[in-house]
């Protein structure tokens, strides 16, 4: 999530119903507009509960058991 949004209070969700495929380099960075216009990029990483948590739900939307 980028900055500022992940600090917030509050639930987080994951969208698994709407897969589709991108390049893992596309997946690496967020941008956030800075007060320049110009972007800054930034990384982030999830736990790895919450990881599968994601994973789980992933296989019960695809039936994978």
């Amino acid at each position: 999530m980028p900055g500022g949004w992940r600090e917030k209070a509050g639930d987080r969700w994951a969208k698994c119903d709407m897969v589709t495929t991108v390049s893992l380099e596309r997946l690496s960075m967020a941008d956030v507009r800075r007060n320049d216009g110009k972007l800054k990029y930034r990384s982030a990483e999830i736990d790895a509960p919450t990881l599968d948590q994601i994973r789980q739900a992933l296989a019960y939307i695809f039936e994978v058991f």
